[in-house]
């Protein structure tokens, strides 16, 4: 009864057994185990409407450790059992007598250790310029369970090392922790009855460790090239730890899982550490700016810094300007304590944006292949640049001063990268020069004015000098020339920027250059030589240029007329040769209209004014292709199919001159007509008339006096005393065409009808307001009927002595 008070089962009397087994002198290093050595219970029992007999408790405890490291496996335990027996009043459970309730308690607790280890390397992967696989060789051992060897290789030809790409890697995964267990059952036995359930909980940590040495080297190989990255390599590691619990088995699980629940599991990160113990140097590239002005002296040294932390040797500067290939070495230093400084001057020349590149050789393999800043430094190099004259000149009138300008221009190699041009002139002596301070933005220009006094006649010399913050050209000396004496006229320079020949229309764009020797205002004034307007520029030193149209062909003079202030002239002449567009004299066809087959011929005749050689192209229209025909005579040609057709003429001269001339031809029955209302003009004696035009050809008709195509004359009378305005119609006086004319029938309705009154022709009143059907007959010189036409005309009176005629849908009947 060790360990089992007294005062539990107050009143009752009960005995234990145990026995114990196995080691008990057992020596760990790692967790700390308590060994159970005695147990205690402690129980309380309630009864009602039952009886119990008989009372048993049996505890069984055991510690130990198991576990397994590879093929080596160990294990030890104690174990202590207690059975106690206790007997109890009398009592019975209603209808279910139980004589004897024994219950079994087991604990099993273990606790132990796993690990695992595999380490591969090196692994080394050369590829060749095309980027296959030339060369592999792998190398390691790996420990699971036992230990093991891993190897593989393969080589296809011999590798130059650093002729190729190079990717190295040697790794390594570990995994150790302990872990433990918990197994426990419960076995209840009640009369017959068996109730048994087990609940088992495990729970284990475990460290996980991997890491590595990656080594790289990328083509290209050549430091030169701006894609360069060098070697390349780390050491890097990753350990986790997790503490993992879960329900594995028994009658917990059981009901959960028949519920159609999940069984929980838990599983906790207790620390993730990652990072790199070891780099190769990644040298960094600065300067003090992102630009430099080469116009400012203190920036023209830049000092271009590389960083590597904690690394000596030798630093080499490369640089690339943008929209550029090649990389230019700007020049070595030391590196001393990871840091090295080299000194760059850069020129005019060099203005852009330049990518500065850094490599460093130092270390095992930086001594072989330089390491690289992958991150370029980009920096901007800005300069002015000075341009003017080596020389200068002044003339002068004797008895006033010579004037004139320096013309001082920023003109930097690239514009996008100028900086202003800070200038100061100075000059000799009676020579003045203003002003004497001058900014000039890049791309731009400023006039130093010069003044000299011309008291008497002959030649003299000044000195003048430009100072400037021009990186290159600090200071520039010249000579300044002074010729004084009688006033000398305007020099000219006279070129036409555009053609001076070609064919009419041409357009001559002429453009010219004055100056005055004495620097005097001129002005000017331009002949172009064809008749036109002269042109006056007050100003020809700054108007240089103008434009002019020559519509005619011929050869003109234009003529630039130059003079100054005191009354010197000069000019200066060019020719312009226009050439004239053939003339087409005549292009007619004969007939222009019928029914097809329709039989016609075309009369050409076209002559060129410059007596230049003239082809000439017809295009009859219909679809049949262009031919050359005569300038001059006729030609033929058969419309086999009903339809209006235009025909072109072309005539060319020998010097690309041409023009063209139409013709339109109506092959069958011309589509109807409509016009008006058009006003009837009247007189002062209340009368008036209207001429109705048609062309059978093309089918057009006109309403106006004497169209030249009159068949119908329309009349109006107001004369007389009642004011009723009465009109008529007759047939035309004049014959359309020789070939045959037109008679008018009856109009329906009418008020008189005067068949043949004079030279066979007649005279109809018809109706005012009335719309009036007439038909008219086409009849040849023989009298026959060629076409009949008909068509409705109108004559309205809108008051006030306003008439209009109307003529709708006349056409051709037959």
């Amino acid at each position: 009864g060790k360990g089992l008070p007294g005062g539990v089962l107050r009143g009752l009397s009960f005995k234990c057994e145990t026995e114990a087994g196995g080691p008990v002198d057992i020596k760990l290093t790692g967790p700390s185990i308590r060994i159970i050595k005695s147990l205690r219970a402690r129980a309380r029992i309630r009864t009602e409407w039952f009886s119990v007999k008989h009372f048993s408790l049996v505890l069984t405890g055991r510690v130990g450790i198991r576990g397994s490291s590879g093929k080596l496996e160990f294990s030890s335990g104690i174990s202590t059992k207690a059975i106690c027996t206790v007997d109890l009043p009398s009592f019975k459970f209603p209808g279910l007598p139980l004589s004897v309730l024994t219950f079994v308690f087991q604990i099993e607790p273990r606790l132990g250790a796993q690990a695992h280890a595999t380490f591969e390397g090196p692994s080394l992967t050369f590829t060749g310029p095309s980027g296959h696989a030339i060369a592999t060789a792998t190398g390691g051992i790996r420990y699971e369970n036992g230990w093991g060897l891993v190897a593989d290789s393969s080589l296809d030809k011999e590798v130059v090392p650093y002729s190729s790409e190079i990717d190295w890697d040697v790794s390594f995964d570990a995994g150790a922790g302990p872990y433990g267990s918990v197994d426990a059952v419960c076995d209840v036995r009640a009369g017959r009855s068996f109730l048994s359930f087990s609940l088992v909980k495990a729970a284990f940590a475990d460290i996980q460790a991997e890491g590595g040495l990656n080594l790289s080297i990328a083509s290209p190989l050549d430091e030169a090239d701006p894609g360069y990255q060098g070697p390349s390599w780390d050491i890097g590691y990753d350990v986790s730890s997790h503490l993992k619990a879960e329900f594995t088995g028994g009658a917990i699980v059981k009901i959960v899982k028949k519920l159609g629940l999940s069984v929980p599991t838990l599983s906790s990160e207790l620390f993730h550490l990652s990072g790199t113990l070891l780099q190769s140097p990644k040298p960094e590239v600065s300067a003090p700016g992102q630009s430099v002005d080469l116009g400012v002296p203190e920036e023209r040294q830049v000092a271009l810094q590389m960083s590597a932390p904690g690394e000596d040797g030798t630093a080499a500067f490369w640089a690339l300007k943008a929209g550029q290939g090649t990389m230019t070495k700007l020049g070595e230093a030391a590196m001393s304590a990871g840091s090295a400084t080299f000194d760059w001057y850069p020129t005019k020349s060099q203005s852009g944006t330049w990518s500065i590149y850094g490599r460093l050789a130092s270390g095992i393999l930086g001594s072989v292949k330089p390491y690289a800043d992958s991150t370029p430094y980009n920096l901007a190099v800005l300069t002015p640049s000075l341009e003017s004259a080596d020389s200068a000149s002044l003339a002068g009138v004797t008895g006033e001063n010579a004037t004139g300008g320096y013309l001082i221009r920023n003109d930097p190699p690239d514009l996008n990268y100028g900086s202003a041009l800070k200038a100061t002139v100075s000059a000799s002596a009676p020579l003045s020069a203003s002003p004497s301070q001058l900014v000039v933005n890049p791309g731009e220009s400023a006039v130093v004015s010069l003044s000299y006094p011309c008291d008497t006649d002959g030649d003299f010399t000044a000195s003048l000098s430009v100072d400037s913050n021009d990186p290159q050209l600090p200071s520039k000396p010249l000579s300044v020339s002074l010729p004084c004496g009688a006033n000398q006229p305007p020099v000219i320079d006279l070129g036409p920027t555009g053609p001076t020949e070609g064919n009419a229309p041409l357009d001559v764009t002429v453009g010219w250059g004055v100056t005055d020797p004495e620097n005097q205002p001129v002005s000017c004034r331009l002949d172009f030589g064809d008749a036109t307007p002269v042109l006056d520029i007050a100003d020809c030193a700054a108007t240089t240029s103008a434009d002019h149209t020559y519509t005619d062909g011929g050869k003109y003079t234009l003529v630039l007329t130059a003079s100054d202030d005191h009354g010197g002239t000069s000019s200066a002449q060019v020719t312009i040769d226009v050439n004239s567009k053939p003339v087409v004299n005549q292009f007619a066809a004969q007939p222009a209209g019928g029914d097809p087959p329709l039989d016609t011929v075309f009369s050409i005749d076209v002559t060129d004014p410059d007596g230049d050689t003239v082809t000439c192209t017809l295009a009859p229209g219909d679809g049949s292709q262009p031919a050359d025909v005569p300038c001059q005579g006729s030609l033929s040609h058969t419309y086999a199919v009903e339809g209006s057709y235009l025909a072109v003429l072309t005539a060319t001269d020998d010097r690309g001159a041409q023009v063209q001339a139409q013709f339109a031809i109506s092959v069958g029955k011309p589509p109807p007509c409509n016009v008006g209302p058009a006003t009837i003009p009247i007189d002062a004696n209340n009368m008036g008339f209207l001429d109705f035009g048609y062309d059978p050809v093309t089918g057009e008709c006109t309403l106006s006096q004497f169209t030249g195509m009159d068949i119908l004359e329309f009349l109006v009378d107001g004369s007389n005393s009642d004011g009723v305005w009465i009109p008529s119609v007759i047939d035309a006086l004049g014959s359309y065409n020789p070939d045959f004319e037109f008679y008018m029938d009856q109009p329906q309705p009418n008020s008189r009808w005067l068949p043949n009154y004079w030279n066979d022709r007649s005279w109809a009143d018809i109706l005012i307001d009335t719309p009036t059907s007439i038909t008219v007959r086409q009849v040849d010189p023989q009298g026959s009927v060629l076409h009949t036409y008909t068509g409705t005309f109108t004559v309205r009176d809108l008051g006030a002595g306003n008439l209009t005629l109307e003529v709708q849908n006349f056409v051709r009947n037959d």
